[in-house]
């Protein structure tokens, strides 16, 4: 099977690297604290940060998420999809030229992508750098999706079945021709029952 998985709240866990860094970040430049919105994966609105203090905490971090924080077993389970003979697209909405990136690394995005899976010893068959990931998935002929934000599982599951990496954040989805997972084994598992 051809299956497409997402980068950031997939392989990585975004959610709690943006609670833990920000809490950080929060003391160690003695702002208020309080987390506003936990139900969301978006570092602005969690912590009601105006768009500028997000820009300094990301240019401050990013690199720590991409290095960081990868979710328990993922590599493993990758790995062992591709010895099984299923073929791993990588499909992420990070793309050269982000302004969530600080200014020395913000051309180089996808480099440093690649970079950090290969450091990973992930295994997959292409990385997909693409703002609609549909297209991507209809354009590779991808079979099934492991995806994480509401707006993109709402879109794709209308054509094939998304696997939801669970999150405080996405917990409300409930959109057909969807499954629920909790961890990368509990993926491997339903994949194989669903396969």
């Amino acid at each position: 099977m051809r299956i497409g998985i997402d980068i950031d709240g997939c392989i990585n866990d975004q959610h709690d690297f943006i609670l833990n860094y920000g809490s950080k970040y929060i003391s160690d430049n003695k702002l208020p604290y309080y987390i506003k919105n936990n139900d969301t994966n978006d570092s602005q609105e969690i912590f009601g940060w105006p768009e500028e203090t997000a820009h300094d905490f990301w240019d401050k971090y990013r690199q720590k998420l991409v290095q960081e924080n990868i979710r328990p077993f993922c590599i493993e389970v990758i790995n062992k999809l591709c010895e099984e003979g299923n073929e791993i697209y990588i499909i992420t909405s990070r793309y050269n030229g982000d302004l969530w990136w600080d200014k020395d690394n913000r051309d180089n995005v996808e480099d440093i992508t690649i970079k950090e899976l290969k450091k990973l010893n992930i295994n997959y068959t292409d990385i997909i750098f693409t703002q609609d990931k549909l297209e991507a998935i209809q354009k590779y002929k991808i079979d099934i999706m492991l995806e994480d934000e509401e707006q993109k599982i709402n879109k794709i599951s209308k054509y094939i079945p998304v696997f939801i990496m669970d999150n405080d954040y996405n917990k409300s989805i409930h959109a057909k021709n969807t499954l629920r997972c909790y961890g990368w084994y509990d993926f491997y598992n339903k994949f194989h029952n669903f396969k």
